[in-house]
């Protein structure tokens, strides 16, 4: 099975540098899973947190937290992905690229950071949200 984080439905509750690497922590965030592509082939939505960390990482800006994702996209060597990113670990030049919105002070946030490696994992337990695609009501 295949999963991806859809960054649109996310929300970021932290970000910390720990040694050489920043991590950046959502929960929840939406993920997709697919026998195929997700996001774009038929599979299922959920809710679960997730952690990027981004080994030999650049400095970031301060940001208001927690805040809702608004948009975003991840460059993995050459491949870009937008807003739907893969889960996995990726051992190439990467940069992650949000916007996203504090959920008590209306302040945006432009994140971006840039590494040598990037590891991402889902932890503790899924919550169902819905199939994709969504299914019409019509019969």
């Amino acid at each position: 099975m295949n999963q991806a984080i859809e960054l649109h439905d996310s929300d970021l509750v932290s970000i910390k540098s720990i040694g050489d690497s920043v991590v950046l922590a959502f929960a929840p965030a939406y993920i997709h899973c697919s026998s195929g592509r997700p996001g774009i082939d038929s599979g299922t939505g959920w809710t679960q947190a997730a952690t990027l960390a981004i080994r030999s990482a650049s400095a970031f800006s301060p940001v208001t937290l927690p805040a809702e994702v608004s948009s975003g996209w991840l460059r993995v060597g050459h491949e870009v992905y937008q807003n739907v990113i893969p889960v996995g670990t990726f051992d190439e030049a990467i940069e992650f690229s949000a916007i996203a919105f504090a959920k008590d002070f209306l302040v945006r946030n432009d994140i971006t950071i840039r590494g040598s490696h990037l590891t991402i994992t889902l932890e503790g337990e899924p919550s169902h949200v819905e199939e994709f695609p969504h299914k019409s009501g019509a019969a």
